[in-house]
């Protein structure tokens, strides 16, 4: 018997009869039909125009569409649409069973968010997993996709992976590259798998070619293994291997190993001991952080390296050729609310070598360091604060404990005291310190404090004899214990004006001026007759070079004690704008800082004033402005540090800076030959579909440009790849310009920051 509908009325009826059969059959739900004819004989149902069905939780739309009752099948015919929540698909023809929710469907595609797979033959074998018959894949979303894949045959399932077999990956439709198998995530979890090659080019290194696999491990780790053939030095291996205990603690571990052919040619030329061999090369670094119960954490941080070379020769491996040492530091800390402790091991590794495959004996080791520093405590119900900080440091090296210095006069192979630098040796601090806050006419703070320092050491020298003394009678008669002692005491008073501007209901400015005095005196301070402590008196000034350029430490700034008796007078000002916003909301962010301060010492005869120091920070819109100036009196020149940052409320910015510097010393005419004057430039620039970053500095005085770093990545329409170079060219090391190639094969997007972080802008 048939029926032959073309009245919506009835249509609407016969389908709530027909939608009641399958559903309890299949769960096939009739939702539109233009025309409708049902065979029971045949057990079949024609749908024509226009036709809507849904089962499980499916959509499926077409021209025309057959339902076999029997066998729980559909045939669909032009203009075939079958969605859910998370795949859609469109094809010419359609056969599926509805039961079993598996089919073929032919010339059509199937899509999931960014992710397009088309083919000639399409099967759906199970909820998620498709097999196609001459297929292409790609993530771009323009309408002639930029780069596809392209196979005899691609099993894919979503969530997971997909794998294509004779593989070609095309771009516009022209066959590029071949791969017999491939296989690409379609989820944005980490997945084992091959990435793409790396290209670089490096000044010593020439035409570098990367390959890396990723492995999985766990949830928690994951390796990267990476075989980098360089041109000129050879097959290089990497290994990186990364884990997560928690959120915040876990570590990371890194090694290289490369039988290098060019650096026995480049080293001979002024180390006699290498005849031009390849030379065997490797670094290793260990990185790890771990928080343990009562509030322990315990970190690591470990380079060993098997030459002094090696960061300047792979700068991007091992960024850290400007330094003088690589340090080693093994750590155990906890955090009270009392205190801080640590205990630490230090050991450094002397980048200072002529000879990159010398010993690493004369570099000095701290072994261990313990620290105990107290927080600030109220003494009971007084008004009386103290805090305390004490340290004790075991400095060695498996070198002799001195260096042994040849002034012109005598030098033996033995220590000679008063001559040689100690560089073993014990040493330990005890600093406390008294304050008692004081509050007046609600307008002055003073606050008085007073300290104590000590220092007292154990060299690992031997005492002078007497015997010793009588064979070089220039030799210092001294022991190898010794001590120093400095008592400080130290008052700072300061008031406050402030002022409110309401310009508007919603945005006013506050503007505060603190006036300040600090006076500081040494009224007691004892040093041991020994050649370890420097006789000599503070000469340097404060912002114009670093203490530790001072020829007088051996061990480190600690060991510096000076008898002080000055006075420093500052002038703080800081301007805040407040605004209101909507749902009573308050916003403040400070305009204007600028800070004034000078001393003035009264030890001092020839020149008691230290330099006039102003410290300006500016934030107006757009713009930011920044300036520390030194300017000193005596030898009537300034010292400038200066930037200017225009920032576009994103991540774009443009920073230009500029720095003039002198070394200035105590009753010293200025050496003019010190200057230092240099432009930096920084810039980043960012929208959805380029990026470009660079950061350089120009010195004014040699006319050179020092260290220069470029970046730019372009991403191209329908978002679904990138391309970009990066140059790096630091001050010492190899230039290294890497190239950047990426294919989008999950559908996440790019954030400018991955560039900005590898090029630290």
């Amino acid at each position: 018997m048939k029926y032959l509908l073309n009245n919506p009325f009835l249509i609407f009826i016969l389908s709530l009869l027909v939608n009641a059969s399958a559903q309890a059959a299949g769960g096939l739900v009739l939702k539109n039909a233009d025309s409708m004819i049902r065979n029971d004989e045949k057990k079949l149902i024609e749908l024509k125009g226009n036709v809507e069905l849904i089962f499980k939780q499916q959509y499926l739309a077409a021209d025309r569409a057959t339902i076999y009752l029997d066998k729980k099948q559909i045939e669909a015919i032009g203009n075939v649409v079958i969605a859910t929540s998370a795949v859609y698909t469109e094809a010419e023809r359609l056969f599926f069973n509805y039961k079993t929710n598996q089919g073929v469907l032919y010339k059509g595609f199937v899509q999931n968010e960014k992710t397009l797979f088309s083919g000639e033959v399409i099967y759906k074998t199970g909820e998620n997993t498709y097999e196609f018959k001459d297929a292409k894949y790609t993530t771009c979303k323009n309408c002639a996709p930029s780069w596809s894949f392209s196979g005899s045959k691609v099993e894919a399932e979503f969530g997971k992976n997909a794998k294509v077999t004779n593989s070609f990956l095309n771009f516009k439709d022209v066959p590029i590259f071949w791969f017999p198998y491939f296989i690409f995530p379609l989820n944005s979890k980490r997945q084992s798998g091959l990435l793409f090659p790396v290209l670089e080019s490096s000044s010593k290194g020439g035409g570098i070619v990367g390959l890396s696999y990723y492995s999985v491990n766990s949830e928690s780790s994951d390796s990267l293994y990476t075989l980098t053939n360089y041109e000129t030095r050879g097959l290089k291996l990497n290994y990186n291997y990364r884990y997560a205990l928690s959120p915040l603690d876990g570590g990371e571990i890194k090694f290289s190993y490369i039988n290098d052919k060019l650096f026995g040619e480049e080293e001979k030329t002024y180390v006699s001991s290498y005849n031009g061999d390849p030379v065997q090369r490797w670094y290793f670094e260990y990185n790890h952080r771990y928080e343990l119960p009562k509030q322990y954490i315990q970190r690591s941080q470990i380079f060993w390296v098997s030459d002094s070379r090696y960061p300047f020769d792979f700068p991007t491996e091992l960024p850290y050729a400007a330094y003088p040492s690589l340090e080693n530091r093994i750590s155990l800390t906890n955090n009270s609310e009392h205190s801080t402790n640590y205990i630490e091991v230090v050991a450094n590794r002397n980048l200072l070598k002529e000879d990159p495959l010398n010993t690493n004996s004369d570099a000095v080791h701290r072994f261990p360091e313990i620290q105990y520093t107290s927080n600030l405590q109220k003494i009971k119900d007084s008004n009386f604060y103290y805090y305390f900080n004490s340290s004790f440091s075991n400095f060695t090296r498996p070198d002799q404990a001195f260096d042994n210095i040849d002034d012109g006069s005598f030098a033996t192979e033995s220590y000679d005291a008063g001559q040689d630098k100690i560089r073993v040796g014990h040493r330990l601090i005890m600093n406390p310190q008294i304050f008692y806050p004081i509050k007046r006419y609600k307008y002055f703070d003073i606050l008085p404090k007073l300290s104590l320092q000590s220092n007292l050491y154990q060299f690992g020298v031997p005492n002078t004899t007497l015997d010793y003394l009588k064979t070089n009678p220039n030799a210092a008669s001294e022991k190898n214990t010794a001590g120093q002692h400095k008592l400080e005491a130290e008052i700072s008073i300061q008031t406050r004006f402030s002022k409110v501007f309401n310009t508007s209901d919603k945005l006013a400015y506050r503007h505060e001026m603190v006036p300040s005095i600090t006076y500081t005196q040494t009224p007691w301070i004892q040093k041991d007759a020994h050649s370890f402590f420097s006789d000599a008196d503070e000469d340097f000034l404060e912002n114009s070079l670093s203490i530790s350029d001072d020829d007088s430490l051996q061990f480190d700034y600690r060991d510096q004690l000076f008898d002080r008796r000055k006075i420093r007078l500052g002038l703080t000002n800081n301007l805040t704008k407040r605004i209101k916003g909507e749902n009573n909301s308050t916003s403040y962010t400070t305009t204007l800082f600028w800070d004034l301060y000078q001393s003035y010492d009264f030890k001092e005869d020839n020149q008691p004033l230290s330099d006039l120091t102003s410290i300006t920070r500016m934030s107006l819109g757009h713009y930011s402005l920044n300036t520390e100036l030194h300017y000193y009196p005596y030898q009537n020149v300034t010292n400038t540090k200066a930037s200017i940052t225009f920032n576009s409320f994103t991540n774009s910015y443009i920073s230009l800076g500029y720095e003039s510097r002198f070394e200035v010393r105590k009753n010293q005419p200025l050496d003019r030959d010190t200057k230092a004057e240099t432009i930096d430039l920084k810039i980043f620039y960012d929208n959805d579909d380029f990026r470009f970053g660079g950061k350089s500095s120009y010195s004014l005085v040699t006319n050179e440009i020092g260290g220069l770093e470029l970046g730019f990545t372009a991403t191209p329409a329908g978002e679904c790849w990138r391309f970009g170079a990066t140059h790096s060219r630091p001050i010492t090391g190899a230039a290294v310009t890497k190239f950047i190639f990426e294919l989008l094969f999950d559908g996440k997007s790019w954030t400018s920051d991955e560039l900005r972080k590898q090029m630290s802008l």
